[in-house]
């Protein structure tokens, strides 16, 4: 009697053992339901607009590295959520795309004939084009965001520099695009 109550105690003991070096945890999911799809606008025009900016000389792209913007010459434009959109939470971002994107995070422009060689775009995620809110591309949804008012984002375009120092810029046509999404808290 004795022998199977240490038996069984024994295996009881066994498999009781075997969970106290478990790790439990947990994960939770969020999200959100909306009743509508959540609209962009761009300069509370369309989702999809033309920002233009002001032609520029050649010869002002000559002392400038790689990425780096002029400071003339730069165009306001806004991203507007409509009110479908959550008030708080829900930031623009620009698709990191490789065939208009180039690795120092600026919009590449079109090769075609005619158009400018070794310029770009540079984006900023402010109104008054600052250094410190350039953003990176590449960096997807790690890129410096635009903080918007009212569901308002403001953003910078300015002329760069693709090429070194000695890489001279050529007159011509700039058309650059980027495609942009938007995270959700």
């Amino acid at each position: 009697m004795k022998l199977g109550f240490i038996k069984t105690a024994l295996v009881m003991g066994l498999l009781s053992s075997t969970s106290v070096f478990a790790t439990t945890g947990t994960i939770t999911f969020t999200g959100m339901v909306l009743n509508s799809t959540c609209a962009v606008s761009v300069n509370s025009t369309t989702p999809d607009g033309t920002v233009v900016l002001q032609p520029v000389l050649n010869n002002a792209f000559a002392s400038l590295t790689d990425g780096e913007a002029i400071s003339t010459n730069a165009q306001n434009f806004t991203l507007t959520l409509d009110s479908n959109c959550p008030s708080s939470g829900v930031v623009p971002y620009f698709v990191n795309n490789a065939a208009n994107v180039h690795t120092n995070g600026t919009l590449k422009n079109r090769t075609n004939a005619g158009d400018a060689e070794y310029v770009a775009i540079a984006l900023y995620a402010d109104a008054a084009g600052t250094e410190q809110n350039k953003i990176n591309i590449t960096e997807d949804l790690t890129q410096v965001k635009s903080t918007g008012v009212n569901n308002v984002f403001p953003y910078t375009a300015k002329y760069a520099k693709n090429g070194s120092t000695s890489d001279i810029t050529t007159a011509g046509l700039v058309n650059a695009s980027v495609t942009y999404a938007l995270t959700y808290p």
